[in-house]
């Protein structure tokens, strides 16, 4: 290139971009070239070009012009190869040799409210806060009266760096706490961009509305649905909840895949299962556009139905697949918990009770404290068919159980085997009545716990249920340990584990197992306690009920100490 061509070189770049600011949206007269033709046409621009072949070219906020950015940058490299592009926008060009790097949000601060001050500041979230409300209020500091209204904000907000913004500036007239109260109606509540910012980011209404519009039909219709997930969900699960005239099944997944490009729905993955949720802005945001298009009632049964299908088609058998049962549950459990909170609130007793009690296995080994507040809620009303109550009741005994509440256990499980009696259900009422004998003992009434089990080995005598049967079993075992009946605790749990094995009931083969092993640590025969105790610890963890691997480490522990080699308890 001659020296006159490279001292042309920023006059002939300069006459491009003024003829590309032609090709922009909006412009209003004279000719209208796209961003191709004003690179092709303008003299020295692709000489230039080939002249600076390490040059880094910035395309910003390209989303709404991707027809035209794409195809420029494909001939401005096919140009100059050597060139590079950075180019920011809510999706990618989708051209040849593209690497695509996410910028996420903010880091969330920790939830936890002991942190200290001093280390909270270091987090970018509370510092963007921080220095947008000290620059506001001109006073501003981070102190341990407030810091846990500022991390439940910077939470709530999702990181997302507007929304910080937008919300420091309300410190002006409100204290952090009063913004944190006032967050329901966010969209109403961060208003407050300065006049030098772009019309689109003066609120946080305007930008996702900025974003919103350039939405296809079908994408605006699967966004707007999607709030009713409150949690993580899959793409089987958008396929039956979403679909609908604008964007049928068959489309569901290239639409999905365009809000996922487009940043408007987030991609978590749970083990080899793609997973995807909406941050709390945007699904309060497209639950408004829901509402503006009356479709809430209408998708809010779609998903009620949906789960509750599901969950009642899997309770039978969850106990002999748990381990995925329980995944699948660790990943919905908060739309799940959605559909409870409308049960009460639009007093569905009988929906919820169902839903409640289809869970079963995940309250038993994983939230026995919220199964029980979520049954006593539901089970207040005294609705629900009698079939449905003994159930509920039942489990709502067991979890007192479980908790060593004999107060709560007794009052449920009488009413589970009153139920049971009503509607004509002995397998309920077997378990009700071996659960039932196991209360009473807890609560020092023997005579009570051995009557209702004689009752028990009565009914469950007269059936062939697998489950009654391990129910009665246990029973048998806990009365032995009551009444110091080692060899009742070892038939008892002998047979259990035996039926257990064979059946490949994960829960109650720990159980089983953890029964021996304590049988074992209370006659004193520590070694052979161990494996039991291992074994039962083992797949504790491979279901994660939390409650057993609390109980079997404490048992490992003494036995540990009791043997004179304390150091053991650390290799479990």
């Amino acid at each position: 290139m001659r020296s006159s061509e490279v001292k042309s070189a920023p006059a002939a770049w300069s006459a491009w971009w003024a003829r590309a600011g032609w090709a922009r949206p909006g412009w209003r007269s004279g000719p209208r070239p796209t961003w191709r033709e004003a690179f092709k046409t303008t003299p020295g621009s692709s000489s230039w070009l080939r002249w600076a072949p390490h040059l880094l070219l910035v395309f910003d906020n390209c989303e709404h012009l991707l027809a035209s950015a794409a195809p420029l940058v494909v001939d401005i490299l096919k140009t100059a190869p050597g060139v590079r592009v950075i180019a920011t926008s809510r999706e990618p060009l989708s051209v040849a040799g593209e690497q695509v790097v996410g910028v996420p949000p903010f880091d969330l601060p920790s939830p936890r409210t002991a942190e200290p001050v001093a280390r909270l500041r270091q987090n970018e979230a509370v510092m963007l806060f921080t220095e947008r409300a000290a620059a506001a209020t001109g006073r501003f500091e981070l102190t341990t009266s407030n810091q846990a209204a500022v991390v439940n904000l910077c939470r709530r907000l999702d990181g997302l760096p507007l929304a910080i913004e937008l919300a420091a500036v309300r410190t002006r007239v409100l204290s952090p706490e009063q913004i944190l109260e006032r967050l329901s109606d966010r969209f109403g509540l961060l208003t407050g961009g300065g006049p030098a910012a772009l019309p689109r980011h003066q609120t946080l209404q305007t930008t996702i509305d900025w974003s919103h519009d350039l939405l296809s039909a079908g994408e605006q219709a699967l966004l707007r649905r999607l709030s009713v997930f409150a949690g993580r969900f899959a793409l089987e699960d958008v396929e039956s909840v979403c679909a609908c005239d604008e964007v049928p099944p068959a489309r569901i997944l290239d639409s999905l895949t365009s809000l996922v490009d487009k940043s408007l729905v987030m991609r978590e993955d749970a083990k080899a299962l793609a997973c995807y949720r909406l941050h709390e802005t945007m699904r309060e945001y497209a639950l408004l556009r829901l509402r503006e298009a009356g479709e809430e009632d209408f998708v809010e049964r779609a998903f009620a139905q949906y789960y509750g299908s599901r969950c009642r088609r899997s309770a039978e058998g969850a106990r002999y697949r748990l381990i995925p049962w329980l995944e699948w549950m660790d990943l919905e459990i908060d739309n799940i918990r959605s559909i409870l909170g409308r049960s009460l609130g639009e007093g569905d007793v009988a929906g919820g009770i169902e839903l409640a009690s289809n869970l079963s296995w995940s309250w038993i080994t994983r939230a026995t404290t919220e199964g029980a507040t979520w049954l006593d809620q539901l089970l207040k009303p005294g609705d629900g068919n009698p079939e449905a109550r003994a159930r509920a009741c039942f489990l709502r005994g067991l979890l007192a159980v479980l908790q060593a509440d004999a107060a709560a256990a007794r009052p449920a499980l009488r009413k589970a085997m009153a139920a049971a009696q009503e509607a004509g259900q002995p397998v309920w009422l077997s378990h009700s009545l071996s659960m039932a004998s196991v209360a009473e003992h807890m609560a020092a009434d023997h005579a009570s716990g051995s009557r209702l089990l004689e009752e028990a080995e009565r009914v469950t005598g007269e059936l062939n249920d697998l489950p009654a049967r391990l129910t009665l079993l246990q029973a048998r075992a806990l009365n032995g340990f009551f009444r110091g009946d080692l060899d009742g605790v070892r038939s008892a749990s002998s047979e259990g584990v035996r039926l257990s094995r064979e059946a490949g009931d994960l829960f109650t083969l720990e159980v089983w197992l953890t029964n021996l092993g304590i049988a074992a640590l209370t006659a004193g025969q520590l070694d052979q306690s161990e494996p039991l105790l291992a074994e039962a610890l083992r797949i504790a963890r491979e279901i994660d009920n939390r409650a057993a691997q609390f109980s079997l480490v404490g048992a490992q522990g003494f036995r540990a100490a009791a043997s004179g080699q304390p150091q053991l308890v650390s290799d479990c």
